[in-house]
C-alpha cells in the first residue's frame, strides 16, 4: 500500500489540521476537549534560512498554465457493485453518486500539502469542543435541498434522530458513541456523545466509504414517506436525482442553485448530467471505457493494470491511502477444528507464502500483508509488530506439537467468486505441504455468510480492506461486533479497542493500536494475503477528480473538450 500516510483522527483535527479547512471553506475552529489529558505540543519556530547569493541562471522554463475548466457534458461512471436503495441511510455499500447528491456536515479530504487526512468544513462551516463528549457545529446558511426546503440545526438534528433510531441503518456500528443531538438555534447543532471518542468526526466527515452521514431531506421524507424514499434522492448536493433504473443506471442532473462556487465564480458542478451505469465484470467496464462510453471507472482488476498504464487515453489512479486485503481469512474461535488449540492456528499462519501469493495474484502492484485490518498510514500500523512470515518448518512442528503427527483434514469456505477462489487454490496448496489437508468448499456469498455466523466451518476467506481510522476495525474485532465471523470473544481486545477510541492523544492512540495488534497475533484467529491499492482508471480528458478516502469525488470533476 505504497507510501505511508498519516491517518487523521480527532487528534489531528484537535491541534495541527484545522489549517486544513482553509482552502475553500472558512477555516473551522481549533478543537481540544477542554478536558484533554495532555497539553499542546509546543511548536518549534523554523529558523530563518538565509538569502543565496544570486547567481547567473539560464531563463526557466515557462510552465503551460493549467487549463481553464470548462462547463457542460456527461460524465458517466461505471460501478461493479449493485445498491438496493437510494436511501443513504440504509444503502449497503457507498454510492458514488452519493457525492454529488448530498453533502454532509463536513467531508474527508488529504490536504495536498502536507498528505495528511481530516474533516473539512461543509455545511457545517466551522466545529469546537467545549469537553471531550460534546461537538458544537456552526452551520452554513442560506442552502436549500433540491426540493426547496431549508437546510438548517434542525434538519441536521432529524437526520442524526434517524441514524439513531431507525433498526435498518447500515452503520449503526460506527454511531454507537453518539448519545444524540440538540439544536442550540437555528444554525447551531450541538453533538452529543456517550463517551470521548477521537473516531467521530473522521465519521461525520464521512470517512467510511459510505453515504450514511449524508444529510437527506426532513420535508421530503415527510412528504414521501418511507416507500417511495428508497427510489429517490433528496439532497443539497450539486446535482439533483433525475432518474434510477434498478440494476442499470442513476441519472442526474445539474442543481443550477448549489451553495459551493467554482474556480470560474459561478456555482458547482461544472457538468450538466452523470450516469452511473451498473456493470458487474469489471473486464466489460473497462471495455466502455476504452470505448469512450464512460469516463471513469472503481477498482479495475489487477491484472489489466499494465494494458491501463501503456494506453495514451486512461489513468490508472491508485490510492497508496487505501487496499484492499485478500486471502482475508478468520479461523473459527468456537465451532470449527482451529477453535480446539491454538498450535494449529499458528501453524496455519506460518505455512502461508504471502510474497508468493502476492506474487501470484498481484500483477506487480500488490504487496504481501500480515497484519489483518491494519494497514500503512493506520494508526499503530508498523513493520516492526510481530507477524507470522512463511516458515513451513515451524508450521509442521506445531501441527505435530498440537497432536497431529500424520497431519489433519480441514475445510475452507470461500465465496464463489474471483479472485477468492483462485487465491483458495493457492493456499489449498501451500497447507497441503505442511499437512494441512485442505477441502475448498465455494459457495454463494448469502450462504457463506450464514455459515460464518452460525461458526459452521472450519476457515472462511473473503476480502476485506483498510481503514481511515483504526477504531472503526472494531466492527470486525469486538466479542459483540456483526463481522466478527470468528466468534472470537477476547475481552482484552474489547477493552484496548475502547481505549484507543478514547485516547484524543495521536501518539499514545497509536501505541494502544500497536498493543491491540499484539493482541490479535497472539491468538492467531485472523490472517491476511497481500493487499492492493485501490484504484480508480479514468479518460485523460475528464479533469477536477478528488476523493473522499476511497469514494471518488466528482463534483469539482470536468471535460476538456
Amino acid at each position: 500500500m505504497r507510501t505511508p500516510l498519516s491517518l487523521f483522527t480527532l487528534a489531528a483535527v484537535l491541534l495541527p489540521l484545522l489549517g486544513a479547512c482553509a482552502a475553500a471553506t472558512p477555516t473551522a475552529t481549533p478543537l481540544r476537549p477542554a478536558a484533554a489529558p495532555t497539553a499542546a505540543p509546543t511548536v518549534t519556530p523554523r529558523p530563518a534560512v538565509p538569502t543565496p547569493t544570486a547567481v547567473p541562471t539560464a531563463p526557466a522554463a515557462t510552465p503551460t498554465p493549467a487549463p481553464k475548466v470548462q462547463r457542460g457534458g456527461t460524465i458517466t461512471l461505471v460501478e461493479t457493485r449493485p445498491y438496493s436503495t437510494m436511501d443513504p441511510h440504509e444503502a449497503s455499500t457507498s454510492l458514488p453518486g452519493a457525492f454529488l447528491l448530498f453533502d454532509g456536515l463536513m467531508n474527508f479530504e488529504r490536504d495536498a500539502k502536507t498528505g495528511e487526512w481530516g474533516p473539512k468544513a461543509e455545511l457545517a462551516e466551522t466545529w469546537t469542543m467545549p469537553d471531550p463528549k460534546t461537538i458544537v457545529f456552526k452551520l452554513r446558511r442560506d442552502v436549500k435541498f433540491h426540493d426547496g426546503s431549508p437546510w438548517n440545526a434542525e434538519v441536521a438534528k432529524w437526520n442524526i434522530d434517524r441514524w439513531l433510531n431507525d433498526p435498518k441503518y447500515y452503520q449503526k456500528a460506527y454511531i454507537e458513541s453518539i448519545a444524540g443531538a440538540d439544536v442550540i438555534d437555528e444554525y447551531t447543532l450541538k453533538v452529543n456523545l456517550k463517551r470521548p471518542s477521537a473516531s467521530t468526526l473522521v465519521l461525520l466527515g464521512r470517512a467510511a466509504e459510505h453515504s450514511g452521514f449524508s444529510m437527506m431531506s426532513q420535508e421530503s421524507f415527510e412528504k414521501l414517506g418511507y416507500e417511495k424514499t428508497q427510489s429517490t434522492a433528496v439532497g443539497t448536493g450539486p446535482m439533483e436525482f433525475e432518474q434510477w433504473l434498478r440494476d442499470d443506471r442513476l441519472i442526474l442532473k445539474r442543481n443550477p442553485n448549489y451553495w459551493k462556487m467554482g474556480e470560474d465564480g459561478r456555482p458547482l458542478p461544472y457538468i450538466d448530467r452523470y450516469i452511473e451505469r451498473t456493470i458487474l465484470d469489471p473486464a466489460v467496464a473497462l471495455i466502455e471505457l476504452k470505448a469512450g462510453n464512460a469516463q471513469i471507472m472503481k477498482e479495475a482488476e489487477p491484472r489489466d493494470a499494465a494494458s491501463i498504464k501503456a494506453s495514451p487515453d486512461l489513468v490508472h489512479d491508485e490510492l497508496p491511502w487505501a487496499a484492499t486485503l485478500h486471502f482475508n481469512t478468520v479461523f473459527s474461535f468456537s465451532g470449527g477444528i482451529f477453535s480446539k488449540d491454538l498450535k494449529l492456528r499458528q501453524a496455519a499462519q506460518y505455512a502461508i507464502d504471502r510474497e508468493s501469493l502476492a506474487r501470484a495474484m498481484g500483477f506487480g502492484i500488490a504487496r504481501a500483508h500480515y497484519y489483518p485490518w491494519w494497514g500503512e498510514g493506520m494508526l499503530g500500523y508498523d513493520e516492526k509488530n510481530p507477524r507470522y512470515d512463511f516458515q513451513p518448518e515451524r508450521a509442521a512442528q506445531l501441527l505435530k506439537a498440537a497432536g497431529y503427527p500424520n497431519g489433519i483434514d480441514i475445510t475452507l469456505s470461500v465465496i464463489a467468486r474471483q479472485p477468492e477462489q483462485r487465491i483458495g487454490e493457492i493456499v489449498q496448496n501451500m497447507w497441503n505441504k505442511v499437512g494441512i489437508r485442505t477441502t475448498i468448499d465455494s459457495m454463494d456469498r448469502l450462504v457463506w455468510n450464514t455459515k460464518m455466523r452460525g461458526q459452521d466451518y472450519d476457515a472462511g476467506l473473503y476480502r476485506g480492506n483498510t481503514y481511515p481510522d483504526a477504531d472503526l476495525a472494531k466492527r470486525a474485532l469486538l466479542s459483540d461486533a456483526g463481522s466478527n465471523f470468528s466468534g472470537a470473544k477476547i475481552p482484552e481486545l474489547d477493552k484496548c479497542m475502547a481505549e484507543g477510541d478514547a485516547e484524543y492523544d495521536r501518539a499514545k492512540r497509536s501505541e494502544i493500536y500497536k498493543r491491540c495488534q499484539k493482541i490479535i497475533y497472539e491468538n492467531a484467529y485472523l490472517a491476511v494475503g497481500y493487499s492492493v491499492p485501490m484504484n480508480y482508471v479514468y479518460r485523460k480528458d475528464l479533469k477536477g477528480v478528488a476523493y473522499s478516502w476511497t469514494t471518488v469525488d466528482l463534483r469539482s470533476a470536468w471535460l476538456q473538450r
